[in-house]
Order: structure tokens, then C-alpha cells, then sequence
């Protein structure tokens, strides 16, 4: 598992190192000088290392104390999973009228209210019709 870990760090130190000395990089480093750039990137993968967190959890936690099958499990998980590609499309008006970061602000305040409401309702025998709520918030 570590092993994982290590190969991914040394792959994007040389990934910065290749495009640093690159022609024609792919990523120009220089963009990572715009604080606005290096903030909406670090804010991005902070929220999306907890999404995926969170989606492996509720996996777990189906599949345990809700007794479905992987299947049934992915099924049910669905209405959270299916969210970025309903709202990522019409997040771009509003972005275009406000600005990108008060609409990441609100998209990951709205995924925290949803992970809240998902932990005050969550018990081991409650009825998936009762989670559904606290998935879409």
C-alpha cells in the first residue's frame, strides 16, 4: 500500500521536474504563481480527497450494517456520485457571473451540510429512504 503511495509522490516530482524544463509543457508550473490558480486547485483536491473518503465509507457502511450487496450498495449511492455531473454543467453561469470561488465555496459548504446531515442520521438499522436526504444535500 505504501509502495502506492511512494510511486505516485516520486511520478509527480518528476512530472514537475519534466514540465519545468519542457518546450511546450502541458501544465506551465508558472500558473501555480497565481494565488487564485494554487488556491481553487488545493481547495479542489482537499475536497475531493474527503468525497472519495466519504464514498468509500458509505460503500463499507452499506454493505455492513445495511446489508446490500456491492451492486445494490452502488446503486444506492448513486444519487451522490451522480451530482457533479448534474451540477458541474450549470455551475458555469453562475461562475461566469460570480466568480469561481464563492461557487466552489458553496458547492463544498453544500457537500458538508450533506456529510452532517448523512453522520446525525446515519445508525446501523435506519431505512435507506431516510439517508436519501442527507446524500443529495
Amino acid at each position: 500500500m505504501l509502495g502506492g503511495f511512494f510511486a505516485g509522490t516520486a511520478l509527480l516530482v518528476g512530472f514537475v521536474f519534466y514540465e519545468l524544463r519542457a518546450e511546450h509543457p502541458m501544465l506551465p508550473m508558472r500558473l501555480f504563481r497565481h494565488r487564485s490558480f494554487s488556491a481553487i486547485n488545493a481547495a479542489s483536491l482537499l475536497m475531493l480527497l474527503g468525497m472519495f473518503g466519504s464514498i468509500f465509507l458509505l460503500s463499507q457502511y452499506l454493505q455492513t450494517a445495511g446489508g446490500y450487496s456491492p451492486m445494490q450498495a452502488g446503486v444506492r449511492m448513486l444519487p451522490w456520485t451522480a451530482m457533479p455531473m448534474i451540477a458541474g454543467p450549470l455551475a458555469g453561469t453562475p461562475s461566469d457571473r460570480v466568480g469561481g470561488a464563492p461557487v466552489v465555496t458553496a458547492g463544498m459548504a453544500l457537500n458538508a451540510v450533506g456529510l452532517g446531515l448523512w453522520a446525525l442520521t446515519v445508525e446501523p438499522h435506519v431505512a435507506y429512504t431516510h439517508l436519501l436526504g442527507s446524500c443529495t444535500g
